[in-house]
């Protein structure tokens, strides 16, 4: 089987179920491709100290991260630019009758404005009065 690491929950619990039904260290061995070693080893362990899993996973510096630190750790990883902040909605506004009346009146101002304007600009600038020059040079 895997010869690199330990034993798995799954190997360690095949190799007590084996031992405690009755089989033998070496038939166990052949069975499930362990040295009879291991067989031995794993199934003392667990008849004296009722152990099943494996101790390497208690072994060096714990990295138990809250979630504070899980969120910057979320943060560091995403990186990239980050999100612009949106503009809030615009509230709609109720509108009243003197508001529709000042509405209606500011653009009936901007027409006759617009009309004006139209009219002085096709007259052009004042021809009929002025200094006239003379056709010859």
């Amino acid at each position: 089987m895997d010869k690199n690491g330990d034993l798995s929950n799954f190997e360690r619990g095949m190799i007590v179920g084996a031992r405690r039904a009755g089989q033998s260290v070496s038939e166990t061995a052949d069975l499930l491709g362990f040295s009879p070693t291991t067989i031995d080893r794993v199934y003392r362990e667990c008849s004296e100290k009722e152990k099943i899993s494996s101790e390497r996973q208690f072994c060096g510096n714990k990295f138990l991260v809250g979630p504070k630190g899980q969120r910057k750790m979320t943060r560091l990883v995403a990186g990239g630019k980050k999100k612009p902040i949106k503009a809030p909605k615009k509230q709609s506004k109720d509108v009243d009758d003197e508001d529709m009346a000042f509405k209606q009146k500011q653009k009936e101002d901007q027409k006759a404005m617009e009309q004006l304007k139209a009219k002085a600009a096709g007259k052009g600038p004042l021809t009929g009065g002025g200094i006239k020059k003379s056709g010859k040079k």
